[in-house]
Parts: C-alpha cells; structure tokens; sequence
C-alpha cells in the first residue's frame, strides 16, 4: 500500500505517544517516496501574549496539556507540509519553530451536495420579524463557568431585548446557553448536532440572518470563516465580528460585518437597514456570488486543483 501511496494525511495528530508511529512512517519515506501532511485549524497553545491561550470557555482547553502543545509542534517538523486554515495560524505555527515554506493555508469549504445548489428568492416586502440564527457550539461560552464567552458583548442584550419585545424569532444553536435561560421558551433552540444533520437543521429553521459575535483572543484570530460560508449556503445574511484592535477576525470576508464595541442601538440601525428588499437582496447575492467566486465549495474545481498541487 505504501508504495502505491502519494501522501499521508495526519489530522490534528498530537498526543505524546503517536510519536514513535509519525517516526516510524518519517523512516519508511525514505524508500517509498510518499509526503507526509498535517492539517489543523484550531488555536491550541498558551503564551504571554493578551489573549494568547484556548479560552477559558472552551471546554476543549481541559484536554490540551503543555505536553501535546509541545508534540504538535514535534510532529509538524517531521512533515513535508503543514495545512492550515488561515494566515494567522500558520504565522504563529512559524513563530514556534515550524518551517514557513512548509506551511499552507487551505480554507475551509461547504458541501454543496449538502447545502445544495438552489438559490433563495428574493423577497419582495420588508423583512418585519425577521429569524435570527446564532450558529454555535457550547464550545463558544461555559454553562459550568457561567461566562458569555464570544456572546460576551452587544450581542447578548441585542437578543435578549429584540425577543422580548418580538423584533425577531431567535434560532439558538448547540443547545441553550446560561446566559438564555430567561428567554429559553421564547426562542427556538437546536441541540449540538454531528456533521450529518447539521445542515438539515439550519435549513430547516429558514434563517434569513445568521450572527457571528465574537471576542477578540488568539483562538478567534486563528478561525477560518465556516460559519459565515453555511449562512451563505443556507440564504442567510451573514453579520459578522471584526477586531478593533487591528487583528484579523474570520469574519473580515463578510459581506457585513460590524465592530466588536458594536451597541445595541447600532446593531438595530443595521437591522432595520437590512430588512429592506433593495438591500437584503444585493447582499444576498454577494454572498452567493462569493461562494462561487471565492471556491467555497467543496465540489468546486479551484478548492480541488488547490488541494491537488498540496498532496
């Protein structure tokens, strides 16, 4: 199989005891002639930077010891490429000692064969209760630590103010947070899915807006801009965070995005702005243009040929 094999692919492989098994295939190379590639998207060190650290609030911080911090590193210099999702992530990578010629950003994409090809119509009236989805994991706040992690601003009150007074429907997603307890019958909540029903499930809820607050931490500038890609997917209008401390954000590729020292008074002049046919509808377009334009697609030639050339 070996000999016959083009490339290797090693996903997020980091824990201290995989290194004998990456070294035993590094010395088989040798002979067989295959390239060894790692990928990884996710922010997983500590250092003294502000921000610079898995954030409190991501239950996934209590499985990164310093000792895989350490081995990731180990085992992305065995490699012959290191596939990332975003500029800042491989800087940082390069930053810890790992050959920046190696290092390669491949962003991340959609199914189309899961989120279709057919466009949403435009509408025609003024958008009056328009459904709001926010798409997220409980890995973006802690139940158990009570912290609003990226709902940790304008957007909370935003929420809570705009569903008590039936401004919008609010699509929660992954289950519902502490911070939404007090509205929890008023909202519609989705558990956290696997990658299979995922989509059907925002499909479902027909969102015509999709959120994405974020705080600023080197987590979040090291996330690529999936979130922003299902909304464009699913006929949602994306409205994404960017830093106002000049560090990048996923979300700087959206066709909206606001400042994270956002106030509620101006997340409502946005709103009330994009309910507006003329301007819902432009923006809609963008997004689905963009889809096409930027090889958001998993299918798309551009994201295979890219993806080609790498393995």
């Amino acid at each position: 199989i070996l000999q016959k094999t083009r490339s290797i692919f090693f996903q997020r492989t980091m824990a201290p005891q995989q290194i004998p098994m990456v070294k035993h295939y590094k010395e088989q190379q040798k002979k067989m002639k295959f390239k060894m590639v790692y990928d990884i998207d996710d922010f997983i060190w500590t250092g003294d930077l502000e921000g610079e650290d898995i954030p409190d609030y991501n239950f996934g911080k209590k499985t990164i010891s310093p000792e895989v911090q350490k081995t990731s590193i180990e085992i992305m210099k065995m490699m012959d490429t290191v596939m990332v999702s975003t500029d800042f992530l491989g800087r940082y990578i390069a930053s810890k000692g790992v050959d920046m010629n190696k290092i390669k950003v491949v962003h991340n994409t959609v199914a189309q064969a899961f989120w279709g090809m057919q466009r949403k119509p435009h509408i025609r009236t003024k958008l009056t209760k328009p459904r709001v989805i926010w798409s997220a994991s409980p890995t973006h706040w802690s139940d158990e630590k009570k912290l609003a992690g990226d709902m940790d601003n304008a957007w909370l009150d935003w929420v809570k103010k705009s569903v008590v007074d039936g401004k919008i429907e609010f699509i929660q997603m992954g289950g519902c947070p502490w911070f939404f307890k007090d509205i929890e019958k008023k909202i519609n909540v989705i558990p956290w899915l696997h990658s299979y029903q995922y989509h059907l499930a925002v499909l479902a809820a027909r969102p015509a807006f999709g959120i994405s607050p974020l705080v600023p931490n080197f987590f979040n500038y090291s996330k690529s801009c999936i979130k922003y890609q299902e909304y464009c997917a699913a006929g949602a209008v994306g409205i994404g965070t960017y830093f106002t401390n000049g560090q990048p954000s996923p979300y700087d590729v959206c066709q909206v995005k606001v400042p994270d020292n956002i106030t509620v008074e101006k997340i409502d002049e946005t709103f009330k702005e994009l309910c507006e046919p003329e301007k819902y509808n432009k923006m809609l377009d963008a997004q689905y243009n963009q889809l096409v334009n930027s090889h958001w697609y998993t299918e798309s030639q551009g994201y295979v040929n890219m993806l080609m050339e790498i393995f």
